[in-house]
């Protein structure tokens, strides 16, 4: 186990093993929508063949509910 401490934007993926699994529980929305695809990219190119990604992702409704915070996450549709 290794853990790296880094916001989502600076995480360099090269330092990071392939894996069998990446669970993701609700901190992926809070990647800021201008380095979400390239975030995104990169974190999938990081599981093997056969592997799994576990996550979640918060629709455009939650929108309400981060009022403070909205503008620097990113939402998905369900």
């Amino acid at each position: 186990l290794k853990t790296v401490q880094s916001t989502f934007q600076d995480l360099n993926f090269a330092e990071l093993p392939n894996a069998d699994l990446i669970v993701a529980s609700f901190s992926i929305p809070f990647c800021p929508p201008k380095y979400f695809d390239r975030f995104w990219q990169n974190l999938v190119s990081k599981i093997k063949p056969g592997g799994y990604f576990i996550g979640n992702i918060y629709p455009p409704k939650s929108r309400a509910s981060f009022k403070k915070r909205h503008d620097k996450m990113t939402f998905h549709d369900d």
